[in-house]
């Protein structure tokens, strides 16, 4: 006789779709956000600078963890590259 309690249901797909699109529309919040950051910031070269050593140490915190996936580290980099971009005038 086992003494743990019954493993959770997975949640609903409709549940996890739906969570999905709550953190999409989040994301594009942000982005716009920092998009009149970076527009409207006073000193361009500096934001950038703090921009790249945060996402630096944020990529190390990562990379320390294996049991982060992949994606997870695919989708950082693919929205820091598109704001890097951004910063440096390139969009």
């Amino acid at each position: 006789m086992s003494v743990l309690p019954p493993a959770p249901k997975p949640p609903a797909v409709p549940e996890v779709l739906d969570l999905c699109n709550h953190l999409v529309g989040e994301l594009l919040g942000l982005k716009a956000f920092c998009s009149a950051l970076a527009a409207t910031h006073p000193d361009p070269a500096a934001l950038r600078a703090e921009f790249q050593r945060q996402t630096e140490a944020m990529t190390a915190g990562l990379l320390a963890h294996p049991a982060i996936p992949e994606r997870t580290r695919a989708g950082m980099q693919a929205i820091v590259d598109e704001l890097d971009s951004q910063l440096a005038g390139e969009d």
